[in-house]
């Protein structure tokens, strides 16, 4: 089996975020979570691609984790790093994944696998990515003297 050649259309594809892995299906995204990310009280999720609004993507930096959220009618908006409510945060919400910036190359993948299946089902939407956590990047740059 070669890894590097790109998956069918018709194959589920796997990629492994930080504490969660997604799998892209035709007609949906599965998200699994680590033993781990279970006890601290993320679950894992499953959302159907003729459900997503928007898909809301930060891209990993080395001082910052980016994530993929896939936004549907139960969700208020996109996610905020800290928030009173669990399902307001990247890190709790079932439709959301976290990528470190180890992973980037993943991340890349993951998006445009996401957006193939959305295309395909005749659905396209484009990323949009929210500008808010480079402002965080830019002021540690600038604690850090750079």
């Amino acid at each position: 089996m070669d890894l590097n050649k790109p998956a069918s259309e018709s194959q589920p594809q796997s990629f492994k975020g930080h504490m969660a892995t997604a799998t892209v299906l035709p007609d949906r995204v599965v998200f699994k979570r680590s033993p781990l990310a279970r006890l601290g009280g993320n679950r894992p999720g499953e959302v159907l691609l003729s459900d997503v609004l928007a898909i809301n993507a930060v891209k990993p930096t080395r001082w910052v984790n980016g994530h993929m959220h896939l936004q549907t009618a139960a969700d208020a908006g996109p996610l905020r790093i800290a928030s009173r409510e669990t399902q307001r945060m990247v890190a709790g919400n079932h439709r959301a994944i976290m990528f470190a910036w180890g992973r980037r190359e993943t991340f890349k993948r993951f998006v445009a696998a996401v957006q193939g299946a959305r295309r395909r089902s005749g659905r396209g939407c484009e990323p949009v990515t929210t500008q808010r956590l480079f402002v965080i990047e830019r002021w540690l740059w600038s604690l850090a003297g750079w």
